[in-house]
């Protein structure tokens, strides 16, 4: 076969041009971007190695490497690697403490800018060269300051449940509140969880909202020369314990009763009453509970039983409220209905012991009732009274034979309405 030259030429040209692409050289990779690293220690302010708090590198929006981030070690030691040329805030958290930015004159600096921004705006940028190494940016991370104390009358005795709030109000409008009540031994324990400065001024309000029972208490207060509220004068630093004990006066007002208490269930002898506190002003206030029939004292507490003394009378419930630095204040409620006679419980019929043969003692045997009461008996012969059987036994006689006997109980006592039961009965008597 005759090979076409033209196509030998065609060929050879394509092999020629297919091993020169080949040789072609690709563009070299772009290089990383330049970095450097900080590194330091992590402490409380009282020098304790913090660890497992996470440290970030802040980095300017205009920057295109993203932030890092890195956890401190058990001696609180962290490293991180950041651009190199570039300004960068150190700032750290950790829990139970404040969030915090390194800052070379004070150490660190209290950082409230949202975590999804990348410039923290505060403490001191730091800037590393290509390949640099920066050691020693070492700061504390600091736990909240507490206000600790003890809120008592002027007795000395505790006052519980009074509110404290502390708060800042500087004039750039900036504002920190923190607030708590007071424990039943008249303590409290307020962390500045929320602090944006240290040291921030701080004011301490004690029983500031209306209802607490105590005149308005305000420490640290300071003035202008034209008489207005102005700032408070306590300095507080992050981290600090301050104590800081009032003493409360009253403010002379009593407790108010807004919706009257009553009782719920029925008066009727044997019966147990409950009593409802209805609504007070302070919601706060202790009430306890005195019952009444008529202006006899029948006792105190939450429930009361009807006795059978109170039968055909009223009852009335009188609740009395107290609270901290308040005048008591009572309010009593009657029910509109009198006291009717109680109802006998009686957990089981009565039972027949013995065979029903003639001549054979057949014994009655009743269940438990309340309240105790008087029983008396009836022995029944197909359901009709037999003569002279009334005692809690009886004697088969010829003349129950091919019958069967039954017995009833009678129960009475004082103020309660009578009751009866009566067994199933005996087989046919043989």
């Amino acid at each position: 076969m005759t090979r076409h030259p033209h196509l030998f030429h065609r060929c050879a040209a394509a092999l020629v041009l297919s091993v020169g692409l080949a040789t072609v050289s690709m563009p070299p990779a772009s290089a990383a971007a330049a970095t450097g690293t900080i590194s330091g220690t992590l402490t409380g302010t009282d020098g304790t190695a913090i660890a497992g708090a996470t440290v970030s590198a802040r980095i300017p929006e205009n920057v295109t490497q993203p932030s890092s981030t890195a956890t401190s070690s058990s001696n609180g030691a962290y490293s991180l690697t950041v651009p190199a040329g570039t300004d960068v805030q150190v700032c750290a958290t950790a829990p139970g403490r404040l969030p915090v930015c390194f800052d070379a004159q004070r150490g660190y600096v209290i950082d409230r800018t949202p975590s999804s921004t990348p410039w923290a705006g505060v403490g001191t940028p730091v800037r590393v060269a290509a390949g640099g190494k920066r050691a020693g940016t070492s700061f504390p991370v600091p736990s909240p300051a507490h206000f600790r104390g003890r809120l008592t009358d002027a007795q000395g005795r505790p006052a519980a449940g009074v509110r404290v709030t502390a708060h800042t109000d500087d004039v750039r409008g900036h504002d920190d509140s923190a607030s708590t009540v007071s424990d039943g031994a008249g303590r409290y324990d307020l962390p500045l969880t929320g602090q944006l400065d240290s040291p921030a001024e701080y004011c301490l309000d004690v029983a500031a909202p209306a209802g607490d029972g105590y005149a308005h208490v305000r420490r640290f207060q300071t003035t202008q020369g034209d008489g207005v509220w102005f700032g408070c004068t306590k300095s507080v630093s992050a981290g600090a314990q301050l104590t800081e004990n009032v003493t409360l006066a009253s403010d002379g007002s009593a407790a108010k009763n807004v919706t009257t208490p009553y009782f719920v269930g029925t008066p009727k002898v044997g019966y147990r009453l409950a009593a409802r506190p209805g609504r007070w002003d302070p919601a706060t206030a202790t009430l306890t509970y005195a019952w009444f029939d008529g202006t006899r004292p029948l006792g105190t507490g939450p429930t009361y039983v009807v006795r059978a003394a109170e039968l055909g009378h009223t009852i009335t419930i009188t609740a009395t409220a107290t609270s901290p630095g308040r005048a008591s204040a009572s309010a009593s409620w009657t029910s509109p209905s009198g006291v009717v006679r109680g109802t006998f419980w009686i957990k089981s019929s009565p039972t027949i012991d013995g065979r029903a043969k003639v001549g054979r003692r057949l014994k009655a045997r009743s269940s438990a009732t309340e309240p105790n009461g008087r029983r008396t008996y009836r022995w029944l012969r197909d359901g009709k009274a037999i003569r002279g059987a009334n005692g809690p036994s009886y004697r088969v006689k010829k003349a129950d034979r091919r019958h069967r006997l039954t017995v009833r109980v009678s129960y009475k006592a004082a103020a309660y309405d009578a009751a009866t039961r009566t067994s199933r009965p005996t087989h046919r008597v043989r």
